[in-house]
């Protein structure tokens, strides 16, 4: 069987979908990933992309619906027993939990990472003949056909695996799961196969039991060879059996979540490129500047049930940023609230022993940060006590 796939270029922000393909930058690298929640309870929002775009970065900045947010440290599957096999044989495969509730006030993740392997076969055989991939590496929106080459989706495909600590070394392996996608115009291959694509999902619109057709997550571009006529991308059958070890791997190894997150941000992130995670750094300084017409930059917290918050405090140390700028902490118990005025406030140029912003808030509960300021606002550290 033949399918025919569209490949579409995107740029500025998606659209509100139960589909979660996200931009990332992570240090110096830029590609994509997919934005999901844990089937377990509770949500946990993840990302999962390739190793070699997430690296040996702390933690790395993902934009979806014009909103950025903070994913990390990411887990490799190389790191969890068993993962690999899970993913096929390929080690370029990497998860990423998600500060906060994923996309900033909104509400946990809704996506999943697709069907099992069990139910790959039907999915296929009630495909539409279009999928999808969404892109966000060019400066325009153009769809673009591809094919699957050849019978190749049951069988061993040749790929390079990326060295994880520097990508410099590479080995090649044959890893299961792996779809080879050509370009139907060799001209749309040379254009848009480039380096910041791998990540990118290719979805299907699909019918899985008796439900009606909606776009499923058929595979992730993982890697696009110097011959530019192709790209191989991993089935997501196969990306959801390594997340199952990843998660479980996490829920027992990882350390618990702290008394408040910075659950997401808006604001355009200045080089060098680092997430709110760096707020907890003195030595490192958070740059970023307000999205056009716009007067300031946001920070979300969400504060956990059983805590309270009775002072925020924010510094722009010398160097970083000029204290002080005023900044407007709002709240909102629910995502369905609207937000309220709390405290208007002050950034400070030194974090001071006393008190800072005095706050009477106790979760669960959101807290939206509004600073105010024309062009680059640095931000070296937030202590909310």
């Amino acid at each position: 069987m033949r399918f025919v796939l569209v490949l579409l270029i995107l740029v500025g922000t998606l659209g509100r979908a139960a589909a979660e393909p996200v931009f990332v930058r992570a240090g110096e690298a830029v590609g994509h990933g997919w934005l999901f929640g844990s089937p377990r309870a509770g949500g946990q929002c993840w990302i999962a992309l390739p190793e070699h775009v997430a690296g040996s970065e702390k933690s790395f900045v993902y934009f979806a619906d014009g909103i950025g947010g903070e994913a990390g440290p990411a887990i490799a599957v190389e790191d969890v027993p068993g993962a690999v096999a899970a993913a096929g044989g390929t080690s370029d495969l990497a998860f990423a939990p998600v500060a906060g509730e994923g996309r900033s006030g909104t509400g946990r993740c809704l996506s999943r990472l697709g069907p099992p392997s069990s139910a790959w076969g039907a999915m296929m055989r009630s495909a539409r003949d279009d999928l999808v991939v969404n892109s966000f590496v060019e400066t325009h929106f153009r769809p673009i056909q591809l094919r699957i080459e050849g019978a190749g989706i049951q069988r061993p495909i040749e790929i390079e695996n990326i060295a994880a600590v520097d990508g410099a070394s590479t080995t090649r392996v044959k890893a299961k799961g792996l779809v080879n996608l050509s370009a139907a115009d060799p001209e749309d291959a040379e254009r848009y196969f480039l380096k910041g694509l791998s990540g990118s999902v290719v979805q299907v619109k699909a019918s899985i039991g008796s439900g009606p057709a909606s776009l499923e997550p058929f595979a992730m571009v993982l890697q696009v060879p110097k011959v530019k006529s192709y790209v191989i991308a991993l089935r997501f059958d196969f990306i959801r059996s390594a997340f199952e070890l990843v998660e479980a791997y996490e829920i027992t190894h990882a350390a618990r979540p702290v008394a408040f997150q910075v659950a997401g941000f808006d604001g355009m992130v200045l080089a060098p490129v680092v997430g709110p995670s760096s707020l907890d750094d003195p030595d490192t300084c958070w740059r970023l500047a307000p999205r056009g017409g716009e007067r300031s930059v946001s920070l979300y917290l969400a504060l956990e049930a059983g805590n309270a918050a009775r002072d925020l405090t924010v510094e722009q140390a010398p160097g970083c940023g000029e204290a002080p700028l005023p900044f407007v902490v709002e709240q909102r118990a629910r995502p369905s609230d609207n937000w309220s005025v709390h405290r208007d406030c002050e950034t400070v140029a030194t974090l001071p022993e006393q008190a800072g912003c005095a706050l009477d808030l106790r979760g669960p509960r959101q807290i939206r940060v509004r600073i105010s300021g024309r062009s680059v606002i640095g931000l070296s550290r937030l202590r909310l006590r």
